[in-house]
């Protein structure tokens, strides 16, 4: 009997090991010691270690700022704190949109696309359909092209996509 392989996100250090291991359907950066996952059609916000600090219960979940992050729950937009209680938003809380990637230029002349450095490293894939790895800043490649997605370093760890 066959069996079907899935592509999971989890977070690499900067050696290219897995710290927290790819089981998750999506994965955002770590802003603030937290990372949002989503497992099925929820979002929640996993530790360094993989843990979950606030379950998958969300629809739609930002990343911490100012200990604070905009969640959609049933619809409806709230704020919840790191235990995952409703709060109201600070007067100067300030939504950001992390969803979005940007790319170094100078990268992009060298590779069919890239991450922007971050920590030292720049997430880079060589072809249309060749993997990602990572480079340091003299360009020596640090991280194999081994995962069909890659993301910044934040606080330490990388978000990469790689089949299990």
């Amino acid at each position: 009997m066959a069996t079907t392989k899935e592509w999971k996100w989890g977070y690499i250090d900067r050696t290219g090991e897995f710290v927290i291991p790819p089981a998750y359907d999506d994965a955002r950066d770590f802003h603030e010691d937290l990372a949002v996952v989503k497992i099925d059609w929820a979002r929640g916000y996993i530790d360094k270690e993989g843990l979950f600090v606030i379950p998958p219960r969300f629809e739609k979940a930002g990343p911490f700022i100012k200990g604070v992050a905009q969640v959609t729950e049933d619809g409806e937009v709230r704020y919840v704190d790191r235990e995952g209680k409703y709060v109201e938003a600070p007067a100067d809380y300030l939504s950001a949109d992390y969803e979005t990637s940007s790319h170094d230029e100078a990268l992009l002349k060298e590779y069919f696309d890239a991450g922007n450095y971050s920590e030292g490293l720049a997430p880079v894939k060589k072809s249309q359909s060749g993997k990602w790895g990572y480079i340091d800043e003299a360009g020596k490649k640090v991280i194999p092209f081994i995962f069909r997605q890659a993301g910044d370093f934040h606080e330490g760890l990388a978000r990469v996509l790689t089949q299990i």
